[in-house]
């Protein structure tokens, strides 16, 4: 995930350093967060991979009024996609909530 490099690369930064919440508990503890924390990218990169689909159709209802059966296939294919984010992921340690 190349923006992970970049959203590590702004704590890591002078700019980041010259903020005053950076001396901060709160911004300390952002910055671990987002530099460190593993299982926070994991679940960055769950609920974009999800969302996604889920976009993709709002953008579709809020185009040009394609039909309902298009938009029913459309429905279908967003789940589909997300049904296979957690088969293909559900042996990384990732659980259905």
């Amino acid at each position: 995930m190349n923006s992970m490099w970049d959203v590590k690369i702004i704590f890591l930064s002078q700019y980041w350093c010259s903020l005053s919440i950076s001396q901060k508990l709160e911004g300390e503890g952002i910055c671990r967060l987002v530099s460190y924390d593993q299982i926070f990218w994991a679940r960055v990169e769950e609920v974009c991979s999800i969302s996604n689909p889920l976009v993709r159709l709002l953008w579709l209802v809020d185009g040009d009024k394609p039909t309902t059966g298009y938009l029913y296939e459309a429905m279908d294919k967003a789940k589909e996609a997300i049904h296979a984010y957690y088969e293909d992921n559900w042996d990384e340690g990732f659980e259905k909530q």
